[in-house]
Parts: structure tokens; C-alpha cells; sequence
């Protein structure tokens, strides 16, 4: 019967297919003609029903699988592009704590450097300072004694004190010997007594005065550029050790970023491993479906339909079935298909879980390894 045949065909869960077959079945057992006419149009209505259903079933599955088919190109891109960002990531850790030792080098050597240069700063200070006194000393000596004694101002016991301290600036500063010999009898003289000699003599201390206060004013200003060159390297070599430490402070944090993107790279791949491995399952289910989905719809057409529409227009719907053997073998085939993909499953399910427990091995293995690294580079800062 074709109403026989149709329930190999019926997608399952179609409410309005089982009534109209229900109306149909009934209606064919009945012995009355309009009943029987009856039967003839619930059938047609059935069949158009099932048509319909099988067609967007094809329709529907060869669209998931072809939708599965790309997943699995897609994914298997993927798990490509995120091993190559993990090595990127890994390469970034590297290179910064690389960069990072260079830095810790530059600052040790700029800290030196600014110990280095505070000490010269400050010698180049003293030197100021010392020069500065000494040329005030000069400056000191030239106008309470050489100027009082030159002109005769001093008398008595004044004259020999202030004389002896005069010696003594002269011959700090380096005044010729001969002058600083004859210098004491020359001003003890009253201006009356002083001779041509004398008067030579005077004149010598003042041009030795103003010589060495000429170069001790040289000499301070060689002083004071020398301390400004000092200050000025000071600031730059302490400018160069701030650089280097905010330069440290950020190859700290990229360290930290690429670490991280390591890790979420890691886990990216993980899941990216697992589901390459679980499509061409996934595949497989899809690809079944929609190869039972168009062997039902080419079984439906090749016989109910294709009884139906011989025996238009419907006398009596118990016909003979047409091609039962083949029918039984599709079904048989789509039976042994279905076992095989759920034993295959079952293998797949414990595949799965051994490379489960090799990822969490490997990955235990990988964060030994950098905690490790982590202590080395610990220790050899």
C-alpha cells in the first residue's frame, strides 16, 4: 500500500502528516465509495505534505554541512594564525627581557657615571672657591697694605707689621723673589728718600699686582665654566638615568603584556586544537544527515510518490509496493552508516581525553620551565 510505504517516509514529529494519514487509513478501510474518493484526496494531501517537509529537510541539512565544511576550513586557519601568534607572543617575552637586561646595564653605568660626576662637581667647586679666596686675599693685600705703604701713609711699628704681611701675600701669589727682597726697604723709605731705584721698585709691585690679579681672575673664570661643564653633565647623566628608568618601567610592563598574550595564546590554542579535532566529526554527523535526508526524499519520490501518481486518478489505494527490496537495503545501508558513526564517536570521545591529558602535561611542563627562567633572571639581577 502506498500509505505503507509513506510511513518509511514521514519526518518525524510532523503533527498535520500523521492526521492526514490517520484521516487517509481510515477512510481506505471503509467500504463506502465517497469514503473511498475520500481517501483519494487525503492521500494527495499527504503526499504534497511530505514533499514539501523531505525537500526543506534536504535543503536544510545539505546547508548545515555545507556550513560545517567551512567551520572546519575556517578553524583549521585559525588554529594556524593562533600558533603563529603564540609564537610571536613568545618571541616578544624574550626580546623585552633582552631589552630589559640592557636597561638594568644603562642604569648601573649611569648611576656610576653620576657618582663620577658630583665628585668632580664638587673639586670643581673647591677649586672655585679657593681660587675666589685667593684673589681676594690679593685684592686684600693691594688695597690695606701695598696702597698705605706706597704712598708713606703708615709710620712707627704700623709700617713693619703691615710690610711682613704684605711678604706674605706676595710670596702666596708668587711675587719674584729679588722684588719681594728689596720691597721691605724700598717702603719703609719716606716718599722724600725714594730714588729712581726706589720709584722702580714701586712700580714693579704694581705691575705684579695687577699681573697676578689678572691671572687669578683667568683662573677663577676657568674655574666657574669648568663647575658649570660639571653641572651640566651631572644634569644630563641624571636625565639619562630617569630615561633609563622609565624606558625599564616600560619593558617591565610589555614583558608582562606578552606574558599575558602567551598565555591567552596557549589557551586560544587549546581550544582551537580541540575544536579542529572535533569537527571532522561534527562533519562526518552533518554529512550523514543530509545523505539520509536526500535518500529518504529519493525514496519517497521513487515509490510513494511515484505509485501515487501512476495510479491517478486513486480507484482503490491498496496497490503493490515498487521497489521494496531496494527500500529495505537504503535502510539497512543508512542503519550500518549510523552505528559506524556512533562507534566512531565512542573513539573519538577517548582520543579526545588522551590529548586532553597531553595539553595539560605539556602546558604543566611549559609553566615549570618560565617559572624556572623567571628565577635565573631573579637571581642574575
Amino acid at each position: 500500500m502506498i500509505l505503507k510505504r509513506l510511513q518509511t517516509s514521514i519526518p518525524s514529529g510532523d503533527r498535520e502528516i500523521k492526521a492526514l494519514m490517520k484521516q487517509a487509513s481510515k477512510a481506505a478501510s471503509s467500504r463506502r465509495k465517497a469514503e473511498q474518493e475520500k481517501a483519494g484526496g487525503l492521500l494527495g494531501r499527504v503526499i504534497a505534505r511530505v514533499a514539501t517537509v523531505l525537500e526543506a529537510e534536504v535543503r536544510k541539512t545539505k546547508t548545515e554541512a555545507d556550513k560545517v565544511h567551512e567551520e572546519h576550513r575556517s578553524s583549521a586557519s585559525s588554529k594556524s594564525c593562533t600558533e603563529r601568534n603564540l609564537s610571536a607572543a613568545k618571541q616578544a617575552v624574550l626580546d623585552s627581557k633582552a631589552q630589559l637586561k640592557e636597561v638594568e646595564k644603562q642604569i648601573s653605568a649611569e648611576t656610576k657615571a653620576i657618582a663620577s660626576a658630583k665628585t668632580e662637581q664638587k673639586d670643581a667647586a673647591s677649586e672655585v672657591k679657593l681660587v675666589d679666596e685667593k684673589k681676594r686675599q690679593l685684592m686684600d693685600a693691594e688695597e690695606k697694605a701695598f696702597r698705605p705703604l706706597k704712598t708713606a701713609e703708615l709710620q712707627g711699628g704700623a709700617t713693619k707689621k703691615t710690610i711682613n704681611s704684605l711678604c706674605k701675600a706676595g710670596e702666596k701669589v708668587g711675587f719674584h723673589k729679588e722684588l719681594l727682597s728689596v720691597m721691605p726697604v724700598v717702603l719703609r723709605k719716606s716718599l722724600e728718600r725714594r730714588h729712581t731705584f726706589d720709584k722702580t721698585v714701586v712700580q714693579s709691585l704694581d705691575a705684579a699686582f695687577a699681573k697676578h690679579l689678572q691671572a687669578l681672575s683667568s683662573e677663577l673664570r676657568a674655574s666657574e665654566d669648568a663647575l658649570c661643564e660639571c653641572a651640566g653633565a651631572l644634569a644630563q647623566r641624571e636625565e639619562n638615568l630617569s630615561l633609563a628608568k622609565e624606558k625599564r618601567q616600560a619593558t617591565v610592563t610589555a614583558i608582562a603584556s606578552a606574558e599575558a598574550a602567551v598565555s591567552d595564546s596557549q589557551k586560544a590554542l587549546t581550544l582551537a586544537k580541540k575544536r579542529v579535532r572535533s569537527l571532522p566529526k561534527v562533519l562526518k554527523q552533518a554529512s550523514l544527515r543530509a545523505k539520509q535526508s536526500q535518500t529518504r526524499n529519493e525514496k519517497f519520490r521513487r515509490g510513494a510518490l511515484a505509485a501515487y501518481l501512476k495510479l491517478q486518478p486513486v480507484r482503490h489505494v491498496a496497490v503493490e509496493d515498487f521497489d521494496t527490496e531496494q527500500d529495505e537495503e537504503e535502510d539497512d545501508a543508512m542503519e550500518n552508516e549510523t552505528e559506524e558513526l556512533a562507534q566512531e564517536e565512542e573513539n573519538e570521545a577517548e582520543d579526545e581525553e588522551e590529548e586532553e591529558e597531553e595539553d595539560g602535561e605539556n602546558e604543566d611542563e611549559e609553566a615549570f620551565d618560565e617559572e624556572t627562567d623567571n628565577r635565573k633572571n631573579v637571581k642574575g639581577r
